[in-house]
C-alpha cells in the first residue's frame, strides 16, 4: 500500500512540473557574450506588466587537440528570455 501511494505522489509531482513548464514560451534566445540587450528587454517587459523570466542553459563541450592527451573544456551558455503563455502576443507587439 505504501508503494502505490509513493508512485501516485511522484506521479502528481511530475505532472505539476510538466504543466508549469508548458506555461512559458521562448521569446528570444542568445548565445552571444553580450547579453545586455536581453536584460534590457526583460526590464522593459516587466515595466509593462509582462510576466517574463530568464533561463540560462549550460552545455559543456569537450574538444581535444591533435596530439594532446588532456581535454579542453569550453562552456557554451545559451540565455533564453521566456514569457508567460498568456502574455506572449502582447510581448511580441511591445518588442521590435
Amino acid at each position: 500500500m505504501y508503494t502505490i501511494s509513493m508512485i501516485v505522489f511522484f506521479g502528481i509531482i511530475i505532472l505539476v512540473y510538466l504543466i508549469k513548464k508548458e506555461q512559458w514560451e521562448v521569446l528570444y534566445e542568445s548565445n552571444s557574450i553580450d547579453k545586455s540587450k536581453l536584460y534590457e528587454q526583460l526590464s522593459y517587459l516587466r515595466a509593462n506588466n509582462i510576466r517574463c523570466k530568464i533561463d540560462m542553459l549550460n552545455s559543456r563541450g569537450y574538444s581535444s587537440g591533435v596530439g594532446r592527451s588532456s581535454f579542453e573544456v569550453r562552456n557554451q551558455e545559451t540565455v533564453q528570455l521566456k514569457v508567460h503563455k498568456s502574455d506572449y502576443e502582447k510581448a511580441k507587439q511591445l518588442l521590435p
